[in-house]
């Protein structure tokens, strides 16, 4: 069994009847402070905050591609394809096998990057973006869950008749 202990840890009750003691008299800043540290109320930032919120920002900084970049991990950022084929072709450190696996790759981050660009100015996507197709999507919603109702209300009286689940998920 679990107890929770009401024994307040002696260095902030100390303090709490320091600050109580003290509030008749107004208390300086600098005591004010100690005794909201003392409750874990802070203004200031920990340094685990601090240096978690250093990473992220760093992380953001050197993660992100420059405007108007093709960025691919491993060879750095180019201004088109062509130029990253030619970077992976002039790189004397690679093999003739991983200068090949390069090239694939690019082929294909190539086609990919085409296709997301055609979907992005497609008419589909645009009413996607504008919300036209919410209503649509309510009652293709809407019907899905009738469907499943049905289904569970047969699976229920086959079960209960020992016919298995006629509507099984898979």
């Amino acid at each position: 069994m679990t107890s929770i202990s009401p024994v307040n840890n002696a260095a902030l009750v100390i303090l709490q009847q320091a600050s109580s003691s003290a509030a008749s008299s107004s208390p300086s800043n600098g005591e004010a402070d100690i005794v909201k540290l003392a409750n874990g109320v802070s203004a200031e930032p920990s340094n685990g905050t601090k240096s978690a919120a250093a990473v992220a920002g760093k992380f953001a900084v050197d993660s992100a591609p420059a405007a108007g970049k093709i960025h691919v991990a491993g060879l750095g950022s180019a201004d088109s394809w062509g130029e990253l084929e030619e970077r992976v072709r002039s790189d004397e450190t690679l093999s003739e096998g991983e200068r090949k696996e390069w090239l694939d790759k690019l082929e294909d981050l190539q086609e990919k990057f085409t296709a997301v660009e055609t979907f992005l100015s497609s008419d589909g996507f645009a009413k996607i973006k504008s919300g036209a197709l919410q209503s649509q999507l309510a009652a293709t919603t809407a019907e899905i869950s009738e469907r499943d109702a049905r289904h569970n209300a047969i699976n229920a009286f086959a079960e209960k008749h020992g016919r298995g689940e006629p509507f099984r998920e898979f």
